[in-house]
């Protein structure tokens, strides 16, 4: 499960970048997802924390070393998708249980990562942030 995650998420975006580079104007971004567990203290997380606290130190070299093109991660906390239907009956009550840590109450909808990516491809002034999009889940 590492293997798959280091492979796919760290170095296969690593990867695009340097596909993609030749081709992306000055003016451009590059936009990464992360995930809340980069910067989260959780049991049994580790391996998942590796790769987004991996993927958060490139994005922030690549800033530098990329610009003017622009660099971000929009890091999503809990977010009710599909990944989370294979648990069956006990998704709404693992949902419920997860949101009553949260400030905002609720887990996220995946529009709103949707927002946040689209804000930081828009927005020309924002370069090696994560966003995080979490309910507040990153306070503590």
């Amino acid at each position: 499960m590492l293997e798959d995650a280091l492979s796919m998420k760290l170095v296969g975006y690593l990867n695009a970048v340097q596909g993609v580079l030749p081709n992306l104007a000055v003016s451009g971004s590059i936009t990464f997802i992360g995930g809340t567990a980069a910067r989260a203290s959780l049991s049994g997380s580790a391996g998942i924390a590796a790769v987004n606290a991996g993927l958060e130190g490139a994005m922030r070299s690549l800033a530098r070393e990329l610009a003017p093109r622009r660099v971000n991660v929009v890091s999503p906390g809990m977010t009710s998708t599909e990944f989370w239907d294979k648990m069956g009956d006990r998704k709404a009550e693992y949902f419920a249980s997860f949101a009553a840590q949260l400030p905002l109450r609720r887990v996220g909808q995946p529009e709103e990562s949707a927002e946040a990516i689209a804000f930081v491809i828009a927005n020309s002034y924002v370069t090696g942030s994560v966003i995080d999009v979490d309910g507040g889940w990153h306070l503590g």
